[in-house]
């Protein structure tokens, strides 16, 4: 052979997985790490979310709508009742709150989800409630600063939580940061040693970097692209959430329509597996499983058809790691 090709080494197979922390341990199942991206679906329980993506009070579409994400691939689904919009208003009380998120779990206890759950709340008395059902994570937009009281409600309960930058809780006009990942980092830091001193198991730690929270267009996409290294200089698994928010619409054109930043968060979350998140949280499961299998089968390889259901599905998310335990 001769030219350009000449003495070329094979393309990559892609690297067979991220280095670091390998598994997610949740309260009654584990997630493997580094070998595949794992998908978490949003069900808004909200009145005013930003995508107009929302169930409100009927519970029966809701639970239907997790059911349809669980069939569809996702391994977790993750429930709020409060959106996290910038608000002229007190927060939702907690009885509220548990007005909406109760009826909906009721309705996923039997049968039992076959993916994880999760349920987006910052308030210890929300946590302790929703606690009493198959509940595997709590996703704390605050990181642990909004209530003082929830580290320890989520370590009683040996459950996961999600620590999401937030540097102002409940606002989200933005910051002004001099180095937006060493800012966010040392956040992570302090919420990661809260969430351990209260006996938050190490491993059952997941970070959420905070896309779209009190942060311009410009610091979106830094902590974008430095996603794998928060999970090197953390030991952490990151989750990534540009699902469908501002930063996108305004680079590609749509800011006041959410419901036109499909692709826009496809490419976010192609390349979000490639800078190596964890986890992605999307509203579009569908489409975003599609796109995310086939980032993973680029980046970390793909050995024939059926293996990513085969991987997430069956000991990702049922056993456990070989090896890993519960």
């Amino acid at each position: 052979m001769t030219g350009p090709a000449a003495g070329r080494p094979p393309p990559s197979a892609g690297s067979p997985a991220l280095p670091g922390p390998t598994r997610l341990r949740l309260r009654a199942r584990s997630l493997p790490l580094g070998g595949q991206t794992h998908v978490m679906g949003i069900v808004n329980l909200t009145g005013d979310s930003f995508t107009r993506i929302q169930f409100g009070a009927d519970v029966a579409a809701a639970a239907a709508r997790a059911r349809e994400m669980a069939a569809e691939g996702v391994a977790v689904v993750d429930i709020g009742a409060e959106s996290t919009q910038a608000r002229e208003t007190e927060p939702l009380s907690p009885g509220a709150e548990l007005e909406r998120l109760v009826p909906v779990l009721e309705a996923l206890a039997d049968p039992p989800l076959p993916a994880a759950l999760s349920v987006d709340t910052w308030k210890a008395e929300v946590a302790r409630r929703v606690l009493e059902y198959p509940v595997d994570l709590i996703n704390d937009v605050t990181g642990l600063a909004g209530d003082p009281e929830l580290a320890a409600v989520v370590a009683g309960a040996g459950a996961a939580v999600c620590l999401q930058h937030q540097a102002v809780p409940h606002q989200n006009e933005p910051v002004r940061y001099g180095d937006v990942y060493a800012e966010v980092l040392a956040f992570f830091e302090a919420a990661v040693g809260r969430a351990e001193a209260a006996g938050i198991a190490a491993d059952s730690i997941l970070l959420d970097p905070g896309f779209g929270f009190q942060k311009d267009v410009h610091e979106d996409l830094e902590i974008t692209r430095r996603l794998g290294d928060f999970r090197r200089d953390l030991g952490k698994p990151v989750l990534h959430a540009p699902s469908r928010k501002k930063t996108i619409g305004v680079i590609t054109g749509h800011p006041d329509q959410p419901e036109a930043r499909l692709w826009g968060t496809a490419a976010a979350a192609a390349l979000s597996v490639a800078f190596g998140a964890d986890v992605l949280r999307v509203h579009d499961t569908r489409a975003m499983l599609d796109v995310i299998r086939l980032a993973d089968a680029l980046v970390r390889g793909y050995t024939g058809p059926g293996w990513y259901f085969t991987t997430v599905r069956t000991w990702g998310l049922r056993q456990g790691p070989p090896g890993a335990g519960a």
